[in-house]
Order: structure tokens, then sequence, then C-alpha cells
């Protein structure tokens, strides 16, 4: 009985998609997931964008600092946020507050991996305790990082599927 409940409601969600013009999650890939770096430096900017590029994403952007990187969060929400703990003019864990704040305005799901070379256990906690989904210390090897940011970029579109089903419940959307 829960697995045809469970299909049934895997198939609505589908339905939903088509609704809304997206591609269902039945397929899942994820190479076309939405990633925004948000990194003050360009040569880890690029770095970054060259691994996940070279391991199939495509719809990968940057931006050069905390602001910047808020502005695009909120224009085009992405799937995943890669996101560096120390920058001059927002740190990550101001970010990640104002990445709260959107979420719940809009109910938005972006899963945040932070990154930085401090590797400290304060660092790591601060940024988990600020809602990072995930914490990544530089160095980092390239396929470690396209796995974690591929896992994700799933879970990311797992949660969207589910609270698109929950607002089709309450109301929210009418399929045609």
């Amino acid at each position: 009985m829960a697995i045809a409940a469970a299909a049934e409601a895997t198939d609505l969600c589908d339905e939903i998609h088509a609704h809304r013009g997206q591609k269902p999650n039945g397929d899942r890939s994820v190479e076309d997931a939405r990633i925004l770096i948000v990194d003050d430096d360009p040569t880890a900017a690029h770095l970054m964008t060259r691994l996940l590029e070279r391991d199939g994403f495509w719809r990968v952007v940057s931006a050069g600092g905390g602001w910047r990187g808020l502005a695009m969060m909120l224009q085009h929400p992405p799937d995943v946020m890669i996101l560096d703990v120390n920058m001059p003019d927002l740190d990550g864990v101001q970010v990640l507050r104002e990445v709260q704040r959107a979420e719940r305005r809009s109910n938005a799901v972006t899963a945040v991996l932070a990154v930085s070379g401090n590797a400290a256990p304060a660092t790591r906690h601060a940024m988990l305790d600020a809602g990072a989904d995930d914490f990544l210390p530089r160095p980092f090897a390239g396929a470690e990082f396209a796995l974690r940011v591929r896992r994700l970029a799933h879970e990311s579109r797992q949660l969207r599927r589910t609270v698109d089903y929950f607002d089709f419940l309450e109301g929210g959307l009418t399929p045609e």
C-alpha cells in the first residue's frame, strides 16, 4: 500500500512539474542543475567551474562576492550554491542567513556547500550551524568536490519536489 501511495505521489509531482513547464525528475540526472559559485577569488571560482563542467554540469555561474551572490541567488535561485566562507564584503555565515530568509519568503530550496581554506573545526561548525548542508576544506580533490555537488543537487531537487507536492495539496498549484 505504501509503495502504491509513493508511486502515486511521484506521478502527481511529475504532473505538477509538467504543469510548470519543468522536466519531471523521473530522470535522476542532475547535470542540468543550476549551480551558483559564490567566491571572491576568480581563480578558485574558475577552477570549481571547470571541475563541474568536466563532470558534466553545464549550468554553472559564479559571483565575485557575497552581495553579488545574493543578488544572483534571488534573481535565479540555484539548486546548489557553493559558498566561500571568507569574503571581504559579506562572509559565508552572513550569506547563509540571507539565503535562509529568502527561502522562507519564497519556498525556494537551495543546497549549500561551504568551502574554505580554513579547515578548523570552529569554521566548519559555524558554517554548518548557520545552515550549510555540507562543508569541504580546501584544497580538495576534484572528484570528491563533484560528487558532493552531485549529491546536493539530487537532494535539493528531491526536496523541491516535496515542497511542490505540499504546495499542490494546500491549493497553491492547480493542474490544468
